[in-house]
């Protein structure tokens, strides 16, 4: 067992940033396999894991650009049905809590966004690979780089 999986381990429900998603179902060259590796265990039960809607938006940008509608569909459904994986909505509430971050921590919309929704749904961790975000005090905040050569 690798050093990520006993860092999530530590957490019952972990919020998930839209990079890895698209490293997941593009099988990026880099960060694929670690991707995979946190989506396998969150589909086997290790822990729950949650996104917003900002994800739905963020991963369907490209194939609606090059009019991909069945990868739209598809993308839609893998997020709509992927175990142990809630997508929530942005609220009034998430709202208040991301222009705070967003004051805080000079974050862009769409980041505030999902971390305020993954913080709001209940998430203690926050995993992602967006360096920027590590400033957030609100959820400890996980990037995939400090565990790509540890593996999961």
């Amino acid at each position: 067992m690798g050093v990520l999986d006993s860092v999530l381990e530590d957490h019952r429900l972990v919020g998930v940033d839209t990079p890895l998603f698209i490293y997941s179902l593009e099988s990026h060259a880099r960060y694929g396999r670690l991707s995979d590796a946190v989506f396998t265990a969150i589909e086997n039960g290790r822990y729950e894991a949650v996104t917003s809607v900002i994800s739905l938006m963020e991963i369907t940008v490209l194939p609606l650009r090059l009019g991909q509608a069945d990868v739209v569909r598809a993308y839609q459904t893998y997020l709509e049905h992927f175990p142990n994986l809630a997508v929530v909505a942005v609220s009034r509430t998430t709202a208040l809590l991301a222009a705070r971050m967003r004051a805080s921590y000079r974050l862009r919309p769409a980041d505030a966004l999902q971390l305020a929704a993954c913080i709001g749904a209940g998430a203690t961790a926050f995993i992602t690979n967006d360096l920027r975000l590590r400033q957030v005090q609100e959820v400890p905040v996980i990037t995939l780089d400090t565990y790509l050569d540890s593996g999961l």
